[in-house]
């Protein structure tokens, strides 16, 4: 993230599947961006590797053309499990 002084962030995009000029999905916007901690570096220290984290909204659902990550719940049944 390029963070400002003010500790906004600059304008930024994401285009998913870029490669060697083309972008099969198009681009989107950040719209928000939330986070934990900055790392302002130049290294990261064991804190910030832990909670340095980023979650930006953008301007569209571009999940919906690209699919989404999975995930599962977690289930105590696997307590003990491999």
């Amino acid at each position: 993230m390029q963070w400002n002084d003010d500790g906004t962030v600059g304008a930024f995009s994401f285009t998913p599947a870029h490669y060697n000029g083309d972008a099969p999905f198009g681009t989107a916007w950040a719209l928000r961006v939330y986070y934990w901690m900055k790392a302002e570096g130049p290294g990261l220290s064991d804190l910030e590797s832990a909670y340095d984290y980023v979650v930006v909204v953008l301007n569209s659902n571009i999940g919906d053309l690209t699919g989404y990550a999975g995930y599962k719940v977690y289930n105590d049944r696997w307590n003990g499990g491999n």
